[in-house]
């Protein structure tokens, strides 16, 4: 079917430039070309995404903005801390400005987002705004890590499949240093057929970190990019996919899920029940410093967060309100 690209943002010559980059470079490669049409936005302003969307129309919207830049985020937040806790203000209002306008569409619209939607995912859902499903994250590490199982097992790439359920501080740890006692599941499937216990799954972790390497924060983001387009393809494919999103349906954490244009269900291993996925995803957020998301959407802090807001914010946190999160933001920018 046609498909016509609209990408919005605030500084339009800027998108420009950078839409026309990746146009020609595709061009270039012999990929199919497609309308691109850049406008204006600012996702602090309501009336303006609201006319944005009366306006295109889109099906699918991909929602790529945070409040904070990351590679300015890195300047003051080492990319090597797993907590995130204290960073869930710099996405969050955005995404909460943009599913409320997306919730007075009459038409119905779908939402990715690959910022944080671990968390931000959840914390909308309490509220029935949560987008359709995450981008990145765990999927960003499945082609490697498919790659180091199919060799252990001797197999083809193609043969095998991966049902891989992890939050993010999880994710982000597994190509750097071994799991060791995180909380994770994986089945590893060849042809159809669980051969998870033909692996030793230490080792394979064990060894991860180095077997296929990359770069890592802004240079590392094409990975994301990516998975991206890989969900989009899904959720424009009248036959249901499989691939991996961290907050489908507003889940904390990361699933293997069926994906179509009419379809998102969770394809969790048959070994594997919901309650048992949610608990090792609830787990593995209290690595980035989330205790829990109450039924209001507040959201409760560990220790080790509370401690980590007090150096960014100069205050003591325990918890946060989803009304408050734009204040929080603005606390946080200045100083940075």
């Amino acid at each position: 079917m046609p498909l016509e690209i609209i990408i919005a943002g605030r500084h339009l010559e800027e998108i420009q430039r950078r839409s026309n980059l990746s146009r020609l470079a595709a061009l270039q490669l012999g990929v199919s070309d497609h309308p691109v049409t850049c406008v204006p936005l600012d996702l602090l302003q309501q009336e303006q995404i609201q006319q944005v969307l009366e306006e295109t129309q889109p099906d699918i919207v991909l929602l790529t903005a945070s409040l904070q830049r990351w590679v300015d985020v890195t300047s003051f937040f080492p990319v090597a801390v797993w907590t995130m806790a204290p960073l869930l203000p710099l996405y969050l209002p955005l995404a909460h400005n943009l599913m409320q306008a997306v919730k007075r569409q009459k038409k119905a619209m779908l939402v990715l987002n690959p910022m944080y939607p671990d968390v931000v995912h959840p914390v909308l859902n309490t509220i029935g705004l949560a987008p359709t499903a995450g981008v990145g994250e765990l999927a960003n590490n499945l082609p490697a890590l498919r790659l180091v199982c199919a060799q252990e097992l001797g197999v083809e790439y193609e043969r095998l499949e991966l049902r891989l359920i992890m939050a993010r501080a999880v994710s982000y740890a597994l190509s750097r240093r071994p799991l060791n006692n995180a909380p994770y599941h994986i089945s590893v499937l060849v042809d159809g057929i669980d051969v998870t216990d033909q692996l030793n799954l230490e080792a394979v972790f064990k060894t991860f970190p180095a077997a296929y390497p990359r770069p890592r924060g802004t240079a590392g983001l094409p990975m994301t990019a990516a998975s991206a387009l890989v969900t989009i393809r899904a959720l424009l494919s009248p036959v249901p996919q499989l691939v991996h999103v961290p907050g489908p349906q507003g889940l904390p954490g990361g699933y293997p899920v069926f994906l179509s244009r009419n379809e998102l269900s969770l394809a969790l291993p048959a070994s594997l029940s919901l309650e048992e996925a949610l608990r090792i995803n609830e787990a593995g957020l209290q690595l980035d410093g989330i205790r829990q998301v109450t039924e209001d959407g507040t959201v409760i802090f560990t220790d080790e967060a509370r401690e980590m807001c007090q150096r960014l914010y100069g205050e003591d946190y325990s918890s946060l309100r989803l009304q408050d999160t734009e204040k929080w933001a603005w606390k946080l920018r200045p100083a940075h």
